[in-house]
């Protein structure tokens, strides 16, 4: 093995690690209340979710039908409920409504988006740099408290960091490809 695989190994098996631990510390207490960052503003996106799985529930009482679309009218539209809605497919996936399944989807989208800043700041600087960024974006505090809300921010923080990915692919390659997936990146975030 040469020393340019073994650094390779280490470096993934690092990425790895950083990777599990920033799923572990946003998965923690998965089923608790959203009550421990911005309660009202998840609270509220609640709401959004459960008026939507139960539009999309054809056998849903009629009654807690109105009920959710009225609780959701109540609390007004701010953005596009793009996370609400996955999270009203999450709900019909999983049988139910799940403090779990919101956490899950950002969880998600925060380490997909590790990734990209893992690659892009290894195609800048160095593999190590690049484990040092990505365990500042992982293990931060308030980065794990954020990105574990049940909020549009940490899907809209990991399309941005995907984005800049995809435009720094374009600086190397040039290609229409890396153009288009920046632009619709970026446009979504």
């Amino acid at each position: 093995m040469t020393a340019f695989s073994k650094r390779l190994t280490a470096t993934h098996l690092l990425l790895a690690c950083l990777l599990l631990l920033g799923g572990i510390l946003r998965l923690i207490d998965i089923t608790d209340p959203p009550l421990d960052f911005h309660s009202t503003r998840q609270l509220r996106n609640i709401l959004v979710a459960r008026d939507i799985y139960y539009q999309l529930s054809p056998d849903a009482d009629p009654e807690t039908r109105a009920l959710a679309e009225s609780f959701a009218n109540s609390v007004g539209d701010f953005e596009p409920p793009i996370i609400e809605t996955l999270t009203a497919l999450g709900y019909k996936l999983t049988g139910g409504e799940s403090f779990a399944v919101p956490r899950i989807l950002n969880t998600f989208f925060w380490l997909l988006a590790g990734l990209a800043l893992f690659d892009l700041a290894r195609r800048m600087t160095s593999d190590y740099a690049a484990l040092i960024s990505l365990a500042f974006y992982l293990v931060l505090p308030f980065s794990v408290q954020a990105s574990r809300s049940f909020q549009p921010d940490p899907l809209m923080t990991s399309l941005f960091v995907g984005g800049l990915w995809a435009i720094y692919r374009w600086t190397e390659e040039k290609t229409w490809k890396w153009a288009i997936l920046s632009a619709l990146l970026l446009g979504l975030a």
